[in-house]
């Protein structure tokens, strides 16, 4: 079986001219070979820019992550300070004995 993807060779050019193939036929034989090859290595290239972009979208998806984290933690951290803040302006709640009336 004849695999298109592998060049012809010239033994095979030979053999088809002197079984007197006509001419056109070996060229568009030769021609289709290299339209396969064509059509495969733009389906290889296809193949190497979709994974790029796929590489690209998870550094994305990664950077978009890391400002997330950072975001929350942010937030906690303002929560926290706020929590110790209300904390100390809150009236202390000590219970004062009455010595009397001042005098």
């Amino acid at each position: 079986m004849f695999n298109f993807t592998d060049p012809l060779s010239q033994d095979l050019i030979n053999k088809l001219k002197c079984n007197k193939v006509p001419d056109y036929k070996v060229r568009n034989a030769l021609s289709e070979q290299e339209n396969k090859l064509v059509r495969l290595a733009q389906h290889q290239l296809n193949l190497v820019e979709q994974e790029r972009e796929q590489e690209r979208q998870a550094a994305k998806q990664r950077q978009l992550q890391i400002i997330m984290r950072r975001r929350k933690e942010q937030r906690q951290q303002e929560l926290e300070r706020q929590r110790k803040q209300q904390q100390l302006n809150k009236p202390h709640n000590h219970i004062k004995e009455d010595d009397g009336p001042e005098l």
